[in-house]
């Protein structure tokens, strides 16, 4: 009975060990969101590409040398920006590297804050850069996005008359921006949250200068007001009627604020990657519960042998069945056998003594008359 206690603890163990590892799969994150990607893998599932974004060993390759296209890289796990129960906002920041390889003037790209499920808008190629179209652009109701925009041409209607680099809160206008000397070196970019001051601030300047050449702007956003809890981030970029290459070579990020809840991406190639990971974290479960239930079934039949054995062991007429069957003679016979059999050794059942103890008689059914000494066994 002890065994099988014993087995039912085990499976019970067993099958809570699987449980809090499904547990642990599917409880949501509570870390900070912090990363430093200076290489992007082909299969790898952080981030998620659309458009003609992919990922190659010189870094993110935003978009194609196709006209009005449009190409995107999200990472996929979604960023904490402030919390509706404590109001907090979390302080972030963001460093890239870039190249640009100009064939003609195109239209550039930006890095941006999207609603988590944001999908890239229809007919939202060269100047609105994936993210507005004609309808949004101007910033409406329900579409909340801030971004920085890395600008290489002036659009008339509503770009600044040079290449630029701009703040935008959900408008494809900047609220501020800083005129921008595009060149094909490496550029450093590097892009800042405060959340007691709520001063969103860019500094940048290109490989080979040195950081008194850096140059900045910046401007107050409170992002409780302009973006909801949870947001999604990344990169994005169009082309026009014209075409320049976009490659993002190196992304840091680092936050404060502790996620509450991981949301999936958008992404087709990012749900592939958790249906395989849900999938083997199922098998996983289930191979653990078959090994449970061979664990209980194994010490049960175990203890079962173990009982049988020991009801037999005190049944002295089926050990002497058996062996006058299979004629397996000399035998052993335990004490209280010879007891019983020679009356508790009684006289008239003693034949004589010789030199290592008494001899008496013993008859055994189904089998001829033999001699058994009261000090050892037959």
């Amino acid at each position: 009975m002890a065994l099988i206690k014993l087995a039912t603890c085990l499976y019970l163990c067993n099958s809570c060990c699987s449980l809090f590892c499904l547990l642990q799969f599917f409880a949501p994150f509570a870390n900070p969101l912090t990363f430093n990607k200076t290489r992007f893998d082909v299969g790898a599932t952080d981030i998620a590409y659309e458009g003609d974004a992919v990922p190659s060993f010189q870094g993110i390759e935003l978009n194609t040398l196709d006209l009005f296209r449009v190409g995107q890289a999200i990472y996929a796990e979604p960023l904490q920006v402030w919390d509706s129960s404590s109001r907090k906002l979390t302080d972030f920041t963001c460093q890239f590297s870039f190249t640009v390889d100009r064939v003609n003037s195109s239209d550039g790209f930006a890095f941006f804050l999207v609603p988590v499920g944001f999908q890239i808008p229809p007919n939202s190629a060269a100047g609105h850069l994936g993210l507005l179209n004609s309808t949004t652009k101007a910033g409406v109701p329900g579409n909340p996005l801030v971004f920085v925009e890395f600008d290489t041409y002036p659009n008339e209607g509503f770009d600044p008359p040079e290449p630029h680099i701009g703040i935008n809160n959900s408008s494809i206008s900047s609220l501020t921006y800083a005129r921008w000397d595009v060149n094909t070196r490496t550029t450093i970019a590097l892009i800042t949250y405060n959340s007691t001051t709520h001063n969103i601030s860019v500094v940048w300047r290109s490989e080979g200068d040195p950081a008194s050449m850096s140059n900045s702007l910046s401007y107050i956003i409170d992002l409780r007001d302009a973006l909801p809890e949870r947001v999604l981030m990344g990169f994005t970029d169009a082309t026009g009627l014209a075409t320049e290459l976009h490659t993002i070579r190196s992304w840091q990020f680092t936050s404060t604020m502790d996620s509450k809840e991981v949301i999936p991406s958008p992404s087709r190639k990012k749900k592939g990657s958790n249906t395989l990971v849900i999938v083997v974290v199922a098998v996983s479960s289930f191979v653990s519960v078959v090994i449970g239930l061979s664990i209980t079934w194994y010490f049960v039949q175990k203890w079962k042998r173990e009982d049988h054995s020991s009801e037999n062991y005190g049944n002295t007429s089926h050990y002497i069945d058996f062996d006058i069957e299979r004629g397996a003679f000399p035998r052993r016979f335990y004490y209280q056998e010879l007891a019983d059999a020679t009356s508790g050794f009684a006289d008239d059942r003693k034949l004589g003594q010789g030199g290592s103890g008494q001899v008496y008689k013993r008859n055994i059914e189904r089998a001829r008359p033999t001699s058994c000494s009261e000090e050892n066994l037959c």
